[in-house]
């Protein structure tokens, strides 16, 4: 870009003629060509921090789904490794569901198709609620047996990279040690308090006058 401080000055007022490319500017801004405008150093750098700010909160964002689904991804595959009560409906459902899909693909009767369709939507809709339901399940909800079933049947990691990430640690195993500490020290706050006296309360003024 040209430096055009100070090559005007004393010749009056205007854009003037200058430099060589000043007839070729007027032209174009006759004919309402716009110019490049020089951004400064700071607009660019705070253009540049707003766009890595947005790729961040992205990532983040992508993050928190991506763990939010394998959440869910385990709280099925406890419910299966259980063969829980309502991963048996779920399953049921699931398959109702293949049997309405395979009769819509195989059935030329346009009327039968429109009622299986309307059938396969609900059982869908029941489908996806069974499976959000289950997957809303927390640890804590487990039974200590649940637990006990899950952390023995659980393929633990020992290899190079194992604690990494935080995937070869045996949740259930940790939850059920947890609840057996937290016994032991309620048992103990019972005993404690099953020592103290009963302290015994002064008599009022109108006690056993009711």
């Amino acid at each position: 870009m040209v430096q055009r401080k100070g090559l005007g000055k004393g010749q009056g007022m205007g854009y003037k003629n200058i430099t060589g490319v000043d007839s070729n500017i007027h032209s174009e801004s006759a004919k309402g060509v716009k110019q490049p405008q020089k951004i400064s150093i700071f607009t660019r750098l705070g253009n540049s921090a707003k766009t890595t700010g947005d790729r961040v909160s992205k990532l983040i964002e992508q993050k928190k789904l991506e763990a939010e689904n394998k959440r869910k991804e385990t709280r099925l595959m406890e419910q299966r490794e259980l063969e829980t009560p309502e991963f048996k409906k779920l399953k049921s459902q699931e398959k109702r569901v293949n049997e309405l899909r395979f009769q819509i693909e195989n059935t030329n009767d346009e009327d039968s198709k429109e009622e299986l369709q309307e059938e396969l939507t609900s059982e869908e809709y029941q489908l996806n609620e069974r499976i959000e339901s289950i997957s809303d399940v927390r640890l804590e909800d487990y039974s200590d047996t649940e637990l006990k079933n899950l952390a023995v049947r659980i393929q633990e990691d020992d290899g190079f990279f194992s604690g990494f990430f935080g995937d070869s640690e045996n949740i259930y195993e940790k939850e059920i040690l947890r609840r057996t500490r937290k016994r032991k020290e309620l048992n103990e706050r019972i005993k404690q308090e099953n020592k103290k006296p009963i302290e015994k309360k002064d008599d009022g003024f109108f006690d056993g006058l009711f």
